[in-house]
């Protein structure tokens, strides 16, 4: 995959409005965004934790953190 900066992941030029749910946005730390983009895009999580300059563990707890997050806000949607 090409390189990707990390300034252009923080600015948020990509659009991926259509997987967040209500107000799920809204939970998410700037690394929980960088790391969601990249994801979007394809990249595994031992080249996101290459990226970002963090730990391959970190980036799981982060992406486990990401799952926990989207499926309360989609539960939460969906039982309302």
């Amino acid at each position: 995959m090409d390189d990707i900066i990390l300034e252009d992941l923080i600015a948020g030029d990509m659009d991926v409005d259509y997987c967040y749910s209500n107000d799920f946005p809204d939970t998410l730390t700037e690394k929980e965004r960088i790391v969601l983009r990249l994801l979007i895009l394809g990249y595994k999580q031992s080249e996101i934790s290459r990226i970002i300059g963090d730990s391959k563990q970190n980036v799981s707890r982060i992406y486990k953190r990401l799952v926990e997050k989207y499926n309360y806000f989609y539960k939460e949607k969906n039982n309302a």
